[in-house]
């Protein structure tokens, strides 16, 4: 957890944690009230306040899945979860490579 933690932990130049979603819940509330209440309703606050609520749906979609699956499959589960990694993993590393080619020239 400590690794996922440190690994990713900015998006959008936003930091977010990507382990429990009280954090990025309390993130979101904050930037909307600063939109709704701030003087010049600031929309980068709103902005701001959009993506740590996909995050945190994202993370509730997950587990609600995940709970669908486990009835199914059970401890299998875990094994479509290790699938995305590597899927998510190789297009990051691929995306990556992709990047430091345009930068080299």
């Amino acid at each position: 957890m400590a690794m996922q933690t440190v690994s990713f932990s900015k998006i959008e130049g936003n930091s977010y944690n990507n382990v429990f979603s009280t954090g990025n819940l309390k993130k979101s509330i904050n930037s909307f009230s600063d939109y709704l209440f701030g003087s010049d309703h600031d929309v980068a606050s709103l902005k701001t306040a959009l993506i740590y609520i996909e995050l945190v749906f994202g993370f509730a979609g997950g587990a609600i899945i995940s709970a669908l699956l486990q009835l199914v499959l059970g401890a299998k589960t875990i094994w479509i979860a290790a699938v995305f990694i590597i899927v998510v993993g190789g297009y990051y590393a691929f995306m990556l490579y992709q990047r430091d080619q345009v930068w080299d020239y």
